[in-house]
């Protein structure tokens, strides 16, 4: 039996450098490896981080050619060791009305 699906939106294959800022832990890098309208997943070097954190992400999409950094503040969902590091599933809790704008039409293209 094929697992239940959870998102509510088309998740898009997106690979970019990211950083994750968890307050009073410090700073992670990572790379995405999809991402929605409603969050993103990434493979997050150094440690996992535990479900429920609250941190800020920073990331770069391209609107047409154009880079537009994004930064978004998100809940974390899941982390899942793999050899690469870990596998982080970050839903989106606030980003400013410019990010969600460019976050759509990225995911809607």
């Amino acid at each position: 039996m094929a697992p239940i699906e959870k998102r509510k939106s088309q998740r898009k294959v997106f690979h970019s450098a990211i950083k994750i800022l968890v307050e009073k832990i410090g700073l992670y890098d990572g790379i995405t490896i999809d991402i929605s309208t409603t969050g993103l997943a990434a493979t997050v070097t150094g440690k996992s981080l535990p479900a429920g954190q609250v941190c800020w992400v920073r990331f770069t999409i391209l609107i047409g050619s154009k880079p537009h950094q994004v930064e978004a503040q998100c809940r974390v969902i899941y982390s899942i060791c793999t050899q690469n590091g870990f596998k982080t599933g970050f839903q989106f809790l606030h980003m400013n009305e410019l990010n969600a704008k460019m976050v759509y039409v990225f995911t809607s293209g």
